[in-house]
Formats: structure tokens, C-alpha cells, sequence
């Protein structure tokens, strides 16, 4: 399965959808031959570099709560950095 937006995740430098695409095809035409084993794709954009630019090296400040918070925190977290746009 092919995900565009963890595709796009992988690279925080991205801007733009179309800075993503050519991502995208960057890594496609890369994995030449490998391409054919992909049977499904699940296409969504996540543009979330300048979140994941300012948040490298801490962690969210109510991480050290307890479970349930710590988990709403993480949960908030990681949908700014995997944002499954359309």
C-alpha cells in the first residue's frame, strides 16, 4: 500500500502539494522495478514540516501526565504531523 501523506512525512522540507508530488515521483521512479508491487493507494497530503521543525528535540509539555492525558496529548501530536488531508 502506498501512503502519499507518509510518503510526504517522510520528507519535512515540503511546502507545497506540488513540492509533494514531485516527491512522490522522486521516490517512485527510485524504487523502479519495486513500483509493481504496489496494490493499493491511500491518497492523502500532509504538509507538516514546519510543525515537525519546531517540535524536534522535545516533547509535548503535558506528555509527563498521567495515561489518559498523556495519551490525548500524543493523540493531538501525531495528527499535526500525519494530517490525512484530502
Amino acid at each position: 500500500m502506498l501512503d502519499t501523506g507518509h510518503l510526504m512525512n517522510a520528507n519535512p522540507g515540503l511546502n507545497t502539494e506540488r513540492e509533494g508530488l514531485v516527491y512522490i515521483h522522486q521516490a517512485l521512479n527510485r524504487h523502479g522495478e519495486l513500483c509493481r508491487y504496489i496494490r493499493g493507494i491511500h491518497l492523502n497530503r500532509s504538509l507538516s514540516g514546519a510543525y515537525v521543525w519546531s517540535h524536534i528535540g522535545r516533547l509535548p509539555k503535558d506528555l509527563l501526565k498521567k495515561y489518559v492525558v498523556r495519551f490525548g496529548t500524543s493523540y493531538r501530536h501525531i495528527l499535526q504531523i500525519d494530517q490525512h488531508q484530502a
